[in-house]
């Protein structure tokens, strides 16, 4: 819900609630001869109504302003089916309301590919899916595959927009929707952690083959240059507390050779539990001892995913 801001920044309010509100009172008055003081009474009890819709509205997205919302836990009474219907809905109901604000339904932060609104929505167990509300060409398309967003951080903000709107987003890596509250983010991020488990399931089966092709290798594979400094900006990231963006690091990192710094395995669990993503952290040791069976700290490394899925539990 996007909430129109007046009188420089006094009172917010429901824009489609004030649209209601003036329909159903005008005629009234148009229809009969009302003397002035009534008038003005009545005038005064229209705008104590929208003054307490609009803190009510105010109450519910001002605390996120300067407080991002950030989920790290699923709620147990989801259902995969029921979120991604109510995902979906959220997808239709929030994110067009181009007409009275100017803020667009989505945006992307890294090509500045803008939607003033989006229509067909779709989510699946492995993607988001909308286009733009009139589709003319192939950029009028977006599917976000949750594979692309699997470790990245879902965050809630809201923000008061220069024509004076005060409009929540969802962000996840470079793609930004506006929504109508919180529970969007818990939405996708209970979609992002159902296809991690998948994910991450499959994804160590494949790496127990590159490990066991490792344990052959006479002459193990070096650190390129490239990797070196994507992992020097991780541990920046993580000393500075960035932990999301530590994460992305060490995942461009890993995607350029899975197995020349099996050091950087261990690094990365540790900071993926700092962020409470305890299976991202899980699978990141348990990939460090496949490819460092014999190292000293083994025993620390699986005690560390001991501790680790007491919260996965």
């Amino acid at each position: 819900m996007i909430i129109f801001k007046i009188n420089n920044g006094v009172k917010y309010l429901n824009y489609f609630l004030l649209s209601c509100s003036l329909f159903l009172i005008i005629p009234k008055i148009n229809s009969q001869t009302i003397p002035s003081g009534d008038v003005l009474k009545l005038a005064g009890n229209i705008a104590n109504q929208i003054n307490r819709i609009g803190d009510a509205a105010k109450a519910r997205y001002a605390e996120n302003i300067d407080n991002p919302y950030i989920p790290i836990k699923t709620n147990s009474q989801y259902t995969l089916e029921t979120v991604k219907e109510k995902l979906t809905l959220a997808l239709k109901k929030y994110v067009n309301y181009y007409f009275a604000s100017k803020v667009p339904a989505y945006r992307n932060l890294k090509t500045n590919l803008t939607y003033k609104k989006i229509s067909n929505p779709k989510v699946t167990d492995d993607y988001m899916f909308f286009t733009a509300d009139k589709v003319k060409t192939s950029n009028d398309t977006i599917c976000i595959r949750f594979q692309d967003i699997v470790n990245r951080q879902i965050i809630y903000y809201v923000k008061i927009s220069d024509n004076g709107f005060y409009t929540p987003y969802v962000k996840m890596g470079e793609h930004l929707i506006t929504c109508g509250g919180k529970e969007m983010a818990d939405y996708i991020f209970f979609m992002q952690h159902q296809y991690a488990l998948r994910y991450y399931l499959k994804d160590l089966e494949n790496f127990k083959i590159l490990a066991s092709k490792y344990q052959t290798m006479s002459e193990k594979p070096e650190v390129s240059e490239e990797q070196r400094k994507l992992i020097i900006q991780g541990n920046t990231m993580a000393e500075k507390m960035y932990y999301d963006e530590a994460i992305h690091y060490y995942d461009m990192a890993i995607a350029i050779n899975a197995i020349s710094s099996p050091n950087s395995y261990y690094n990365y669990a540790l900071i993926a539990a700092i962020a409470e993503k305890y299976d991202l952290a899980i699978l990141n040791m348990k990939k460090y001892l496949l490819l460092m069976p014999n190292a000293d700290d083994t025993r620390t490394a699986q005690d560390k995913i001991y501790e680790w899925e007491t919260f996965t539990k």
